[in-house]
């Protein structure tokens, strides 16, 4: 019998009165007799004792049929769960909240796929009394770079050792060719006079030779004595090293080189990433600059301490934090489920425990398998998994209990009572979720497929080894499957709960509306900082590099159209990022932008078209690709965000960036960065 079955109401006596007791004794003693008297001539008049019918196979009865073959097919689901969850990957990535097929998106895209995302920021100083700008930390920065430039999911590196070896190459190649020019005019000059002195042709090839080496020989002495401060254009060069990065005075560096030297003691390695980056390839950066230090093949850094900083950096931390976040939720739904369980079935509750936690596995290894990734949206997806598979459990316990007959035939009835209204409700539940599939945000998307897959499993782990399990378990242990007093007691004391006075009813619906009606004031929160504890690693270190150089992340402002470096244009884009800053309230630090590359090489001044033209054509594209792209049209600013700020503070930066003057007729203005798509989320 059910333990709700048991229940009487309250105030009612429980037992016969006094009076009552000689009339009850005299009737009952006549229940007896007819009873016997009835039974024996039902075994006189009719046949041997019945045999149980068998049933045709069908869904109801395999479970009572071949139980060990749904657990061995649970057991292998259970294999191939193991292997998806060690596929399963936890996300955090803002864009997540944003629809791919948006504007805005899109704007977001063409910015990543031209310049690259938001950078991984690699802070680097000496240790106290040392020096950072020395021939060896360069070369081995530069290698460094390097490394990082080969590894999975990063788009472009800029850092101190790619500049100077940049500069060493680009130097070496103009002087070369330069040389060679004047070497090949004096060849060739050489060889008219040979002719015109009736000389052989042996003697003509000496006299191009010879004057061609002299010509070389003369032009590299003449561009030497020219610049004695870059000496020989080497990385490892300690006075091409000093000429090109720092002021005359040799204390300073040059402003132009800010964005990779802050100071003389600080570098700035600056790691754009790929924008489909995965976050085990943020993870692998990462991995490299802590290791840089003490790397064997990067002997040249071990004096000098790295800090990973930036928004990857941070993003990377939340969706660890999603992970440390299950590990205990977990836990904490078993507990529950256990109390549950305990209440509800007595001795047979460890059951509970292990289907639950099998619907639990095979929805995260699915998920695994077919790509879904743990957000914080698909976070609470596996407790409720664990909730559903207990519940459909919990209801077949209590239909076996309730029937009547052997064994098989109360598994099997039972299957015949719960299967069609869990299987149906389970259906229904899957399909209700499944709507939010359609949707066009990710996150919501991906926690439609995750919960709807849940439920199907909940629903699969309670048949495949909750109904056998029962079956295997009532044969060995017959009174597991039996009401207990402790059972009736906590079934009665459940019921009650269900039977709720009118006005608590009430007061529960009310409470229900105005969590309804406060839902559109709920904020959705994207900020990293605000995710993670204040103690987290990757949030220390963000602190660390924004109290050393002044830096926590980045935004952009963007102009695209025909020709970009057109003068007009780089005046427009000049004028509106410093009016951009000045209105920042100092939260905005012009760090690159293309009017700046172009008046750095232009003592300080913007250039006129010919000028700009012949800039962009003699200057290494590692320079000039970091603010434009010729064949997408566009040109930015990058503003460096000295503070971590608030998701708040983020809109009104972005909301100032979109109302910046027009720029001039046939080009569009817009922001870009991480910052931006946390605002439009």
């Amino acid at each position: 019998m059910s333990a709700f079955r048991s229940c009487r109401p309250a105030g009612r006596p429980h037992g016969p009165t006094a009076a009552d007791l000689p009339h009850r004794k005299r009737f009952h003693s006549m229940i007896r007799i007819s009873l016997r008297s009835s039974l024996a001539t039902r075994d006189t008049a009719s046949s041997p004792p019945r045999a149980t019918s068998r049933q045709p196979l069908s869904l109801f009865t395999i479970p009572s049929r071949w139980p060990v073959m749904l657990l061995l097919l649970a057991l292998l689901l259970s294999a191939g769960s193991a292997v998806g969850l060690t596929r399963l990957r936890p996300d955090a990535r803002v864009d997540l909240l944003v629809d791919p097929n948006g504007a805005a998106f899109k704007d977001q895209a063409l910015f990543a796929d031209t310049f690259g995302a938001d950078p991984v920021v690699v802070m680097a100083k000496p240790a106290s009394g040392s020096s950072l700008i020395t021939p060896d930390h360069i070369v081995g920065l530069s290698h460094l770079e390097g490394k990082l430039h080969q590894a999975a999911g990063v788009k472009k590196v800029y850092g101190p050792g790619t500049l100077v070896n940049t500069l060493a190459i680009s130097t070496t190649t103009i002087l070369l060719d330069a040389c060679a020019q004047e070497g090949k005019a004096a060849e060739a000059a050489a060889r008219q006079q040979a002719i015109a002195a009736g000389k052989t042709a042996a003697q003509q090839d000496q006299a191009g030779q010879q004057a061609f080496q002299q010509a070389v020989s003369a032009c590299a002495q003449r561009y030497a004595k020219a610049f004695p401060q870059l000496g020989v254009p080497a990385v490892n060069n300690p006075t091409f090293i000093q000429g090109v990065l720092l002021e005359p005075d040799g204390q300073h560096v040059r402003p132009f080189w800010n964005w990779a030297l802050p100071d003389m003691q600080h570098a700035v390695i600056t790691v754009r990433l790929d924008r489909n980056a995965s976050l085990d390839q943020v993870r692998h950066v990462i991995d490299i600059v802590n290791s840089a230090a003490t790397s064997g093949d990067l002997k040249e850094l071990h004096d000098l301490r790295f800090t990973a900083s930036g928004s990857p950096a941070l993003t990377l931390s939340v969706a660890d934090s999603i992970l440390s976040s299950l590990a205990l939720l977990v836990p904490l739904a078993l507990v529950a489920v256990l109390v549950v369980a305990l209440l509800a079935l007595g001795a047979s509750m460890l059951l509970t425990i292990l289907v639950a936690a099998l619907g639990a596995l095979w929805t995260a290894g699915i998920a695994g398998f077919l790509g879904l990734p743990v957000t914080p949206a698909t976070l609470v997806v596996l407790p409720v998994v664990l909730g559903l598979a207990a519940d459909y459990l919990i209801q077949s316990v209590n239909r076996v209990m309730e029937s009547e007959g052997t064994l098989e035939e109360r598994l099997t009835l039972a299957a015949r009572r719960i299967l069609p209204s869990t299987g149906l409700a389970a259906a229904a539940t899957a399909a209700g979720i499944l709507a939010f599939v359609a949707s066009a945000i990710p996150l919501i998307r991906q926690f439609g497929l995750f919960m709807a897959l849940g439920v199907v499993m909940a629903c699969l782990a309670n048949y495949l080894v909750g109904l056998p399990l029962l079956l295997l378990l009532g044969r060995r242990v017959p009174w597991a499957l039996k009401g207990g007093g402790f059972r009736a007691a906590a079934g009665c004391r459940i019921a009650r709960m269900g039977r709720l006075a009118p006005p608590v009813v009430v007061a529960l619906l009310v409470i229900g509306l105005a969590g309804w009606a406060a839902l559109p004031s709920v904020k959705i929160e994207t900020d990293p900082a605000q995710l993670v504890s204040a103690n987290d690693a990757a949030f220390v270190q963000a602190e660390a590099v924004r109290k050393e150089i002044g830096l926590t992340g980045e935004i952009d402002l963007l102009v695209q159209g025909p020709d970009p470096a057109a003068p007009d244009v780089v005046k427009w884009l000049d004028q509106a990022s410093r009016h951009a800053a000045a209105q920042s309230g100092g939260d905005l630090k012009p760090l690159e932008s293309l009017p700046a590359f172009l008046a750095g090489f232009n003592q300080g001044t913007l250039p006129d078209p010919d000028r700009s033209a012949l800039i962009l054509s003699r200057i290494p594209s590692y320079f000039s690709s970091a603010v434009y792209d010729k064949s997408q049209g566009l040109a930015l600013t990058i503003f460096g965000l000295p503070h971590v700020t608030s998701v708040e503070r983020d809109h009104v930066l972005v909301t100032g960036l979109d109302q910046v003057a027009s720029p001039p007729s046939g080009y569009r203005a817009f922001p870009a960065g991480l910052a931006v798509v946390a605002d439009r989320a």
